[in-house]
């Protein structure tokens, strides 16, 4: 009996893929653009996680497929990210004579046959290079990928044992990464025994390789290893969160279930209490922003200026990223309960924003309101002087043509009163042409 290295279903012998696979055809359009996205990314966890929430909703019904098929079917966008890592490309620094630069480039040449999937003349090249240059760990590691893709096993666990003294060292030993690849194969045929013991030593050369933590913890699980498996399984979704969903639904766990789903369940609970701390840290803040952004209104509101506070919408957008949040707490995993955390720690910095952007508006809005009293203040000033001078001056011709009448005090009076018209009238059209609330 074997297993399929995508899928991990159970088939005769041990094969890349079997006609389980084919049920997964969004895998290869999805790895395809995984790869494009590859480009501007360091993360491999982070595609992975996208394509197995996609790849979930589509095959809910055979989801320990889905999740052996993207833990080991995107080996080529795997490689063709170790590839871009700083200790391999560093390689090349090394290549000195005619013949290994000639080597290097058979290499290229191979790797590019190899993803065109022209295998039989990417095979030749990879074999060529290794004649010219039997140093370049990248050259197995192509060439074992290629073995691995046409299923021939014996031939891929033979060039990645010759890869281990080639492989350099750097984050980790990258024998790790042969180590691993290799307990695989023994995993395809199911010999979890020797898969076990291949992954121990990957993880004694490199004790913080996260990956080979996990498969350790897969395969001690299949030999009901206990004690090996849950601090391997621990440490490997601390390192990458998306084990936490790639376990739960993982058939190699199934000898010790309960063990596993206990440690899932202490992950989410982890992972809810920093969201609810995180929210309680926030809606304090909250409080605080609240009290500011209503400071800024009443300074608007008396300011008589018709606008909107940029502080008020951002609190209202906040506030209900918040409301929202809390609703849905429970029924996130624990990769999206940490996604989420770092959301509401972002709320949490723009609540700070908003204060201090709502203090400032509603200084704004005080000087303007000071601005505008001045400005009364000083307009009723003008407006009472030429009340004053109007009523004055408008006074004596009235006194003037009262007087012969012996009504010198009833025309003062009248002149007054025109007087005071006209100035108040010069005061309103000349002098006063804004009010203020």
């Amino acid at each position: 009996m074997g297993k399929c290295w995508t899928c991990g279903n159970n088939m005769v012998e041990p094969t890349f893929t079997c006609p389980s696979c084919n049920g997964l055809k969004q895998l290869k359009n999805l790895n395809e653009e995984a790869k494009n996205i590859s480009r501007g990314l360091k993360n491999l966890g982070e595609i992975q996680y996208e394509g197995f929430n996609e790849l979930k909703d589509v095959f809910s019904d055979k989801l320990s497929e889905v999740v052996s098929a993207i833990e080991w079917g995107f080996h080529e966008l795997s490689w063709h990210l170790e590839q871009q890592t700083e200790v391999l490309r560093s390689i090349d620094n090394t290549l000195r004579t005619p013949s290994q630069t000639q080597a290097n480039e058979w290499r290229l040449m191979a790797d590019e046959l190899s993803r065109r999937g022209v295998l039989d003349e990417a095979e030749k090249y990879y074999l060529k290079s290794i004649e010219l240059n039997l140093l370049d760990y990248r050259t197995y590691l192509g060439l074992a990928h290629l073995y691995i893709e046409i299923s021939e096993f014996d031939k891929a666990k033979s060039i990645l044992e010759k890869s281990l003294p080639h492989a350099p060292k750097k984050e980790i030993d990258y024998k790790s990464y042969s180590f691993r690849l290799i307990g695989h194969i023994y995993e395809c045929r199911e010999d979890f025994g020797t898969a076990s013991l291949i992954l121990q030593n990957a993880i004694e050369l490199s004790p913080n390789y996260v990956d080979g933590h996990y498969d350790y913890s897969r395969y001690s699980s299949q030999l009901s290893n206990v004690k090996a498996c849950i601090p391997s399984l621990t440490y490997a979704i601390q390192g990458n969160p998306l084990y936490w969903d790639l376990a739960k639904s993982e058939r190699t766990f199934l000898p010790i279930t309960r063990e596993v789903m206990r440690v899932l369940q202490d992950f989410k609970t982890d992972g809810v209490n920093r969201v609810n701390n995180s929210i309680a840290n926030t809606e304090k803040s909250l409080i605080q922003a609240k009290e500011t952004v209503e400071e800024a209104l009443i300074a608007l509101d008396n300011s008589g200026d018709q606008a909107q506070l940029v502080s008020a919408l951002e609190y209202q957008k906040v506030e209900n990223n918040l409301f929202k949040a809390k609703q849905k707490v429970a029924k996130l995993t624990y990769p999206e309960l940490l996604k989420l955390d770092l959301a509401i720690k972002e709320y949490n910095n723009d609540v700070n924003n908003i204060i201090i952007k709502a203090s400032s508006e509603k200084d704004t809005y005080l000087i303007r309101l000071a601005d505008k009293i001045r400005n009364r203040d000083q307009r009723i000033s003008i407006g009472l002087k030429y009340v004053f001078l109007g009523g004055f001056w408008g006074g004596i011709p009235g006194c003037v043509v009262g007087f012969p009448k012996n009504e010198a005090f009833i025309g003062w009076l009248i002149g007054a009163a025109v007087g005071i018209v006209i100035g108040l009238l010069i005061a309103i059209n000349w002098e006063m042409p804004g009010k203020i609330r």
